[in-house]
């Protein structure tokens, strides 16, 4: 038995060795415009910052972000930390590379203003799916973001919904 866990940890070691030695890190930054429910207006932004981790093999890879927001709905203004953690698949091709993306993203609240009393709670969290397409160094997409959990601790509520345009710039 000890042989075998020595066996599945060189096995593991090699396999993870194997794909860092054939990935590409690329770090760039982000600007994102949140746009309202009826694409009438830009209710908030994003800033930050994006590395990517990719297989050229497969196409595959992941899209961490770490990511400042900023919105303003309603009267409420809210600034927060948004951390999306992205798969993403996208084509080889020489110059233009469409690029499909999906997972979850994790938010905290910094600070919000607003005209009621409610306890509200900081953390928030969805699933985003995103299609885009980068050219050279500039990538440019579309997320749509399906909040799970609210800071009002409601589970999916259509409100909270958001459509992000994002431009970054990877160096």
């Amino acid at each position: 038995m000890n042989n075998m866990k020595k066996m599945i940890l060189l096995i593991a070691a090699l396999l993870v060795s194997a794909s860092y030695a054939g990935a590409q890190i690329r770090i760039g930054a982000k600007a994102s415009a949140t746009v309202s429910r009826d694409l009438k207006a830009v209710e908030g932004w994003q800033a930050g910052i994006v590395p990517k981790i990719r297989i050229p093999i497969l196409g595959l890879g992941v899209q961490p972000e770490v990511l400042y927001a900023y919105s303003s709905r309603g009267g409420e203004n809210r600034s927060w930390l948004n951390v999306p953690v992205n798969l993403f698949w996208q084509l080889g091709l020489p110059i233009v590379k469409p690029i499909l993306l999906a997972g979850p993203y994790f938010g905290y609240t910094l600070k919000r203003t607003e005209n009621n009393d409610l306890k509200l709670d900081p953390f928030n969290w969805g699933i985003g799916l995103g299609a885009g397409v980068e050219i050279i160094k500039i990538q440019v997409e579309a997320r749509y973001n399906f909040a799970v959990k609210s800071e009002t601790g409601g589970s999916i509520n259509l409100a909270n919904n958001t459509l992000n345009v994002s431009l970054v710039y990877f160096f």
